[in-house]
């Protein structure tokens, strides 16, 4: 129903340039890559730290541990220091990722906005071509449903069952079923009922209330 269209085969790139244009986006990137680096560099950092606690000897073992020249003789920094940096680093990291996630909801939502924009954009006329179709077939099928109703009447008007009688038409296709998918579902991209359908949707009503 909808056609591939040349914009529509290249959305990708429309949103890409669209995205290039924005004057927020570019500048959000680039924040998220600062960011970015800057987590890089504390988990670097972070590594670093934990390495030296993991080399740094117990207090009980220093002596032992200069004895055997594995530590400096001139001091050791004790594991104490090494965990209150640790532990700054750590809470500057949380900031930066929490700070990292908001950028990266930001940047999710200024691409679905454009995205969304250029996509209405390029079909509003298709979707709006559609939607008459679909009413028209909705339109028909409760024609369709009213008719076999009423034959159906007449045969059990003539003692006959029809309980069991298989049916053609959509049951749920009534006038209250196309009044409401049109004000939910058509209305919101604009499309309007042509004077005809409104004409036939009177109609169907008007068959409902005679009891079909």
């Amino acid at each position: 129903m909808f056609s591939k269209k040349p914009q529509e085969v290249a959305f990708r790139n429309q949103i890409d340039a669209a995205l290039d244009a924005d004057a927020d986006y570019p500048e959000l990137l680039k924040r998220r890559a600062n960011v970015g680096t800057e987590i890089k560099n504390g988990e670097d950092e972070l590594a670093d730290l934990l390495g030296r606690v993991a080399a740094t000897p117990d207090p009980k073992n220093e002596a032992a541990a200069i004895a055997s020249g594995v530590a400096s003789a001139s001091g050791v920094i004790d594991r104490a220091t090494y965990r209150e940096e640790i532990q700054a680093v750590n809470s500057r990291l949380v900031v930066l990722r929490d700070a990292a996630g908001q950028i990266d909801t930001q940047i999710r939502d200024r691409k679905n906005e454009i995205g969304k924009g250029i996509y209405e954009t390029g079909i509003r006329e298709e979707q709006l071509a559609a939607a008459e179709k679909t009413v028209d077939f909705l339109l028909d099928m409760g024609a369709l449903r009213v008719e076999e109703h009423r034959r159906l009447m007449e045969v059990q008007t003539a003692g006959i069952n029809v309980l069991a009688m298989p049916r053609i038409a959509i049951r749920v296709i009534t006038a209250a079923f196309v009044d409401e998918y049109f004000r939910n579902q058509l209305q919101p991209i604009g499309y309007k009922l042509s004077d005809a359908q409104a004409a036939r949707l009177a109609g169907l009503k008007q068959a409902e209330a005679r009891g079909a």
